[in-house]
């Protein structure tokens, strides 16, 4: 609910920013000097959510796709790719927002430099944009930007309103799509239980008293959430939603009441290891970002607003959910149902909404389409092929609502890819589809509701890739650009569904950029950087993956490659992806054919040490 109309950012101007800054704001009325940046354009909407509106400004919305398996996505993180505009690098002007030679400061990336880039990624034959984080504000060093603040803010850092219309009705006039990150039910780290406020808060059914942590530098004072707030009384009528065990069945949790508010204060749950899906949904994420009772109706119908008003301001062409099943499953289903209906009344009938989904195949059934359990799959591939909307049997909700179109990135097709590279580890979760592609392709296609929701025709939408940005590139590892390609192979031209590249695989980017050996990820810029380069040699090595095969990796602050543009359209892999989606546009079957067979094996079996008893299949 921000803006700020600023002609220039120096003299008075700075002045009133600097004020607006430190300025503790305890709920946002309308404010004329927050404009550029709010989505919300009701005036009298005071501090009621539900009376926010916006407008479109006079422009026509662009209907979407007919099919999005003509569409290889590229995914990208906005700070790291371009910076168009330096004047909003260090918008909030504190020591803890912009610096170019660290690699975890706001490099400067925002949507004017990504415009500037257009013809670089459709020249790949690109046709949708993945930006991966909020487009909302967070706080000033939160380049990630999946801690929103308030969801009616863009970030500053990344542009005004304006320059994001802009952007997207270029987009469009390529014949090209955008897709937007939203996270239904987590945001920053303001909220704190007493008694823990220095240390993780073990997870009580009986929840914990909250308070504000009061963060300084917190941007425009922005301290506490304007739009919810916590409870710490006691609503004995509290109805807990509906929990599923990650096998698929229901789960009783007993308990008595819970707060009467609008976040979860039952404590936090780290971000790894093995722990109950029910628990997960109901906790502060990893210690760090405060979850929303997004199964509370009033908290629902205000999350429902904000989807729509980005949809309705930006036009935008679908939207991934960060942690989808992190989400209660109906209280997902309603926002999906509800954000389906928004972008139909704009004349998007074909909206996009797929999910992260990281754990098994089975828990994830429940969250695609209408959902389904174990006893109502289809009797087969044929069968599941033929199901219509009308046979309820093999269905679990109503056909008004519709969970993910899709799963975004699909981790038990890359799990299944890392063992086929190579790597060996603790690569498998529980109730997943087999690491044999057509065998895991056939599973998933009776587990899965696969049925377009606006046409009730059979459309798998599923996303395929090899990397991303929560996850080790491979070029760090010894053979690894060639492994890359491998995969790229597997996620482009043989699984039915759509491809999903990560920005700076087109140019075999390796350095890894993670603080901790749980969790390994590179988000190298693409434009010239000292940051990379200077922490460019890796030392953490792994907890997850056995004789982590590192190579460049190791020794990346020696590369002078590392602290230049990495743009070049020449580059071996960018050409090879270039083909690969030439190909599926030649040939249909590699669009739009959704039968795998496999005519043969000539492989054998080895058992890895590290792999607690899977086997790895090698040959052809």
């Amino acid at each position: 609910m921000m803006g700020f109309r600023m002609p220039t950012r120096a003299g008075a101007l700075w002045l009133t920013t600097f004020v607006t800054l430190w300025s503790t704001v305890q709920a946002h009325e309308y404010r004329e000097d927050f404009v550029p940046w709010n989505l919300n354009t009701n005036k009298d909407a005071g501090t009621n959510v539900l009376q926010y509106s916006t407008t479109r400004r006079g422009r026509a919305y662009t209907p979407s796709p007919q099919n999005w398996r003509e569409l290889p996505f590229y995914t990208l993180l906005l700070d790291k790719f371009a910076d168009g505009d330096p004047s909003n690098n260090d918008f909030f002007n504190t020591t803890f927002e912009h610096d170019q030679n660290e690699i975890n400061m706001r490099f400067g990336g925002d949507v004017r430099g990504l415009r500037s880039r257009l013809d670089y990624i459709e020249g790949m034959g690109i046709k949708a944009i993945y930006i991966a984080g909020t487009l909302f504000l967070n706080m000033p060093w939160q380049a990630d930007s999946y801690s929103a603040l308030d969801f009616s803010l863009l970030d500053p850092h990344w542009g005004t309103i304006d320059d994001w219309v802009d952007f997207i009705d270029d987009i469009h006039s390529r014949g090209m799509y955008i897709m937007a990150d939203f996270t239904v039910g987590t945001m920053a780290d303001l909220i704190g239980f007493k008694g823990h406020l220095n240390s993780s808060t073990p997870f009580n059914l009986a929840e914990y008293d909250a308070v504000w942590k009061k963060p300084p530098y917190a941007p425009w004072g922005i301290d506490e959430y304007p739009d919810f707030k916590f409870v710490n009384e006691r609503n004995q009528s509290c109805q807990l939603p509906t929990f599923w065990t990650d096998e698929g069945m229901i789960v009783d949790v007993p308990y008595d009441g819970c707060y009467a508010s609008e976040f979860d204060q039952f404590g936090d749950m780290e971000a790894f290891g093995v722990h109950p899906d029910w628990q997960r949904q109901l906790s502060k994420f990893a210690s760090v970002q405060d979850r929303l009772r997004e199964w509370q109706s009033d908290v629902m119908a205000k999350i429902k607003v904000f989807s729509c008003l980005v949809i309705e301001a930006l036009d935008i062409d679908g939207i991934r959910i960060d942690k989808a099943t992190q989400v209660s499953l109906d209280g997902l289903a309603d926002w999906t149902t509800s954000t389906h209906a928004c972008a139909n009344s704009v004349g998007k009938h074909n909206f996009f909404i797929p999910g992260e989904v990281t754990g098994g195949d089975r828990f994830g059934s429940l969250y695609i389409g209408r959902g389904r359990t174990v006893t109502q799959r289809p009797p087969g591939f044929i069968a599941a092929s033929q199901v219509t909307q009308g046979q309820n049997q093999f269905f679990l909700r109503d056909r008004q609502h519709i969970g993910l179109d899709a799963v975004a990135f699909h981790y038990s097709i890359y799990r299944s890819l890392c063992r086929f590279l190579g790597m060996d580890g603790n690569l498998q979760v529980a109730y997943d589809i087999d690491v044999n592609f057509v065998t895991a392709w056939n599973q998933m296609f009776v587990n899965n509701d696969f049925l377009n929701k606006e046409t009730g025709i059979l459309d798998p939408r599923h996303m395929y890739g090899v990397t991303n940005f929560d996850v080790f590139r491979w070029p760090a590892l010894r053979n690894g650009t060639e492994r890359n390609m491998l995969g790229l192979f597997i996620s482009a031209l043989v699984m039915p569904g759509i491809p999903l590249y990560y920005y700076g695989e087109e140019q075999g980017l390796y350095v890894l950029d993670n603080g901790a050996s749980n969790y390994i990820f590179g988000r190298q810029s693409m434009p010239s950087s000292t940051a990379w380069k200077r922490h460019g040699c890796y030392i953490l090595g792994s907890q997850q993956y056995f004789n982590f095969p590192l190579d460049k990796a190791l020794t990346g602050c020696h590369d002078e490659r590392n602290e230049l543009d990495h743009f070049d359209p020449t580059s071996p892999p960018r050409r090879l992806i270039s083909r690969f989606n030439h190909l599926r546009t030649v040939y249909p079957a590699l669009q739009d054919g959704f039968n795998l067979v496999q005519w043969g094996n000539k492989t054998n079996f080895i058992a890895l040490p590290g792999s607690n008893g899977t086997l790895t299949e090698l040959g052809l």
